[in-house]
């Protein structure tokens, strides 16, 4: 009993840290609650380190044990974790390389310089992971950056393969953990090729994936950009509509004076209110600018405004902002214009009567940047692994997506709900942390 005690212990003092560091970047992604996750996570380990012991007082293949027991470690990982399945497989083959990298140095150690004990491998394993550490973090940082901010489900599908079948090479020439095979050099050799290439692997990989990111985003702006200029073209054709108008109004003026007299010097009063009524609706109608001092976001109103108005949907608007401000032009038009677009579209296809979008957007403090729009909206919007859904089209809404991405570069949040058929989106966005 106490045998099997001490196989335990070593098997948890081995295993359990990576896997408590597979978990740790989706800790807010499980699928139940966290101290659920926990209690599972617990029991299942304790369940499997017990099997392997078993397996090692009945002289049973402790490497197969270990590989089916790393199998049902992956089953149990991807049913706690609410992510991309080929996501947590790439992540979950870099914590998996690291466990073999380290093992395997720490067990060359034990077999060439120290004596043969659970101890002692404990103590070198322990020491040895302490070391490897810092190396772990940074890259479990990059990596898990990646897998939140790059959106490529074909890419996904394939990119983990690489290094998965690197891992599967080294297993399968140092699957024999005998001392003959320990002592050669051939095993020490391929442990640390094999951290090496995961770093050449690991490294390329994700400079690809950053070059991607950074394509994305490059490609947004872009577009963005072309729809600011657009809408600086539309209020400019507006505004240039509306002086000829008046230009014209102005000309045919000093007939409508002449006529108004003319009524009125025949006391027909009768006459002079229906004209004057006639008249009312050939004057030009009046187009509301200056929502705000910032041009960019005064445009954007002005687009989204004119919009709303043609669909008979009520636009009020109370933006407080300074005409400078420390975010580039191209992402103040995605910011309230993915927002507004959102809005516009509920709006339009609500049969609720009535509808109406609310903006309101001011700077709190020194540096930061309150935006809030509320609009009608019939139907609770769907959510999966806690992004919005698209009402568009099949898959994730861009506009949101794209709405949190801005909030997070500028270290800030993007909080979106629904309550009485009014669906409320909040920014705030740190100016000076860009």
């Amino acid at each position: 009993m106490n045998e099997a005690i001490k196989i335990i212990i070593y098997y948890g003092a081995l295993f359990t840290p990576y896997r408590i560091l597979a978990y740790f970047p989706f800790y807010k992604r499980l699928r139940l609650p966290l101290a659920s996750s926990v209690i599972i996570f617990l029991c299942c380990n304790i369940i499997q380190y017990s099997l392997m012991a078993l397996a090692v007082l009945n002289g049973i293949n402790i490497r197969a044990v270990e590989f089916i027991s790393s199998l049902l470690c992956i089953i149990m990982y991807f049913s706690l974790i609410n992510e991309n399945p080929f996501k947590l497989l790439f992540f979950y083959i870099f914590t998996m390389d690291m466990v073999i990298v380290i093992r395997g140095i720490t067990v060359f150690l034990q077999y060439t310089f120290f004596d043969i004990s659970y101890t002692t491998e404990i103590i070198l394993h322990t020491i040895c992971f302490i070391c490897f550490l810092p190396f772990i973090l940074i890259m479990f940082k990059k990596i898990t950056t990646i897998i939140f901010e790059v959106d490529a489900p074909k890419l996904w599908h394939t990119i983990w393969i690489l290094p998965f079948v690197t891992t599967a090479i080294v297993l399968i020439f140092t699957y024999n953990l005998n001392p003959v095979g320990i002592y050669g050099k051939q095993f020490i050799l391929a442990r640390l090729l094999l951290i090496i290439v995961t770093i050449l692997i690991y490294g390329s990989l994700l400079h690809a994936l950053l070059s991607i990111k950074e394509h994305i985003i490059l490609k947004e702006k872009t577009s963005s950009a072309d729809k600011l200029i657009t809408m600086y073209i539309n209020q400019y054709n507006m505004l240039q509509n509306h002086i000829t108008e008046i230009r014209k109004a102005r000309h045919d003026l000093r007939q409508h004076i002449n006529l108004i007299q003319a009524y009125i010097d025949k006391n027909d009063s009768k006459a002079l209110s229906e004209y004057l009524a006639l008249y009312k609706t050939t004057m030009p109608k009046d187009i509301k600018t200056g929502y705000c001092a910032n041009y960019a976001v005064d445009a954007v109103l002005g687009w989204y405004g004119q919009i709303a108005e043609e669909n008979n949907i009520e636009f009020t608007t109370d933006v407080r902002l300074p005409q400078k401000l420390n975010i580039p032009e191209p992402t103040l038009c995605v910011l309230f214009g993915n927002l507004l677009e959102n809005s516009i579209e509920a709006c339009k296809n609500t049969k609720i009567k009535k509808p109406f979008i609310k903006v309101h957007s001011i700077i709190i403090g020194d540096n930061a940047l309150s935006l809030t729009i509320d609009n009608t909206c019939e139907n609770a919007p769907l959510y999966k692994d806690g992004a919005l859904m698209s009402t568009k089209h099949k898959g994730k809404g861009c506009g949101t997506y794209s709405v949190r991405e801005i909030a997070a570069r500028y270290n800030g949040i993007a909080d979106f709900s629904f309550k009485d058929n009014v669906f409320f989106a909040s920014v705030i966005l740190y100016l000076d942390c860009n």
